[in-house]
């Protein structure tokens, strides 16, 4: 096998496969990346942990067609630092020769034939497509708020609802919950929902800006006397990546009764603001105090701490009843980065009911939304 590529074209393609690459890979093989020139000179690269590939397309200048496993991280390490110029493989006798300029290597190949087969992606049907914009925006927003407790695996994922129209994303940990809904533009008016690592679903919102992403899913399949599926793809441009997914139904849709449909106390107010506000409050607080939200016809005022102490008054314009309500400083400012507009609103309805954040919004369904639990007094 030997293929010649341009800097920038094999950097990109390697840098979207080698995020696949496991941090502890349970056999060595799977460090390894699987370089292919078919028989019309196109390089493919590819990666796979047996829960994840991805896999990417990358013009060639010269190639002659082979197939070879070379270590990924070692490999992508050398294209980092190597000049950005055409970049050589030469694979044969068990060696792979890199040259890239004036830099020569030589690195060991892995065993081709312990590498293990990819799942087809040609397994997986089209379900339809979304503006990339969006699908980055909703990951970002939600993907933040899925635990990291695998004790509870479903709250480990992100909820994909699809709807002929719009595709609903849901990342919760049970304190929190984020829900972005997104324009989708269905194949056969697909209904269903999967729950998704978040893993597959940020390395892809990394690339997605400015394309579209397609979105693929396997066959529904029964198990334990439900419909699931098994495995969910995606393709952004010339890139692709599959996962399996958590074959169980998820109990708390996003239609739930956590999302409040009138608040007590609406407080509209500049995120800026009310960020910093809460920064500075956390430089206070110890890591398991609270901040007190006190929310007047005046404004809104932050109180907090014991040792150090914050009282700070924030502007805001504010409709309903005085209250005061008891939150996690930093669940609020990761609500407040991902809200993504300078005004936003918050709504109120009992001290010890969710409360949401919201982008300030006006007509039509709000398009995202942030579900905080307040903190019980002790």
């Amino acid at each position: 096998m030997k293929f010649t590529c341009e800097y920038r074209d094999l950097a990109a393609g390697l840098g979207w496969v080698a995020r696949t690459l496991p941090a502890k890979a349970a056999h060595v093989i799977l460090n390894g990346l699987l370089f292919e020139v078919d028989d019309d000179g196109v390089l493919h690269v590819s990666a796979f942990d047996y829960e994840q590939s991805a896999a990417a397309v990358v013009p060639t200048v010269t190639s002659s067609p082979g197939r070879a496993v070379l270590p990924g991280k070692l490999l992508k390490a050398i294209l980092d630092k190597s000049p950005k110029e055409s970049f050589e493989v030469v694979a044969d006798d068990g060696v792979a020769t890199v040259t890239c300029g004036r830099v020569r290597l030589e690195i060991p190949l892995m065993p081709i034939e312990s590498y293990p087969a990819l799942p087809p992606f040609s397994d997986l049907r089209y379900a339809g497509a979304m503006d990339g914009d969006a699908f980055a925006s909703a990951v970002n927003q939600v993907a933040f708020a899925t635990s990291n407790d695998s004790s509870t695996p479903q709250l480990t994922t992100v909820l994909l609802t699809f709807e002929p129209d719009q595709v609903a994303f849901l990342g919760s940990d049970r304190h929190r919950m984020g829900l972005r809904l997104v324009e989708f533009d269905s194949a056969e008016g697909l209904t269903s929902c999967v729950l998704v690592p978040p893993r597959l679903l940020v390395d892809a919102a990394r690339i997605a800006q400015g394309r579209s992403v397609e979105v693929y899913l396997s066959d529904r399949e029964v198990v334990d006397e439900i419909e699931v599926h098994r495995r969910i793809g995606v393709k952004i441009g010339g890139r692709s990546a599959t996962s399996t997914v958590l074959a169980r139904q998820f109990q708390v849709p996003y239609t739930s009764f956590l999302l409040p449909t009138e608040g007590r106390t609406v407080a509209t107010f500049d995120v800026a603001d009310l960020k910093a506000a809460m920064e500075r409050a956390r430089l206070v607080l110890n890591p398991v105090e609270s901040i007190a939200l006190e929310i007047t016809s005046e404004g809104m005022e932050l109180r907090g701490g014991s040792e150090a102490r914050l009282i700070e008054p924030v502007a805001a314009n504010v409709e309903g009843d005085e209250v005061t309500v008891l939150l996690n400083p930093s669940f609020m400012v990761d609500g407040l980065d991902a809200i993504g507009t300078q005004v936003a609103r918050l709504t109120v309805q009992e001290p010890r009911r969710p409360v949401m954040l919201t982008p300030s919004w006006n007509g039509g369904e709000v398009p995202y939304r942030y579900i905080m639990m307040p903190v019980s007094p002790s």
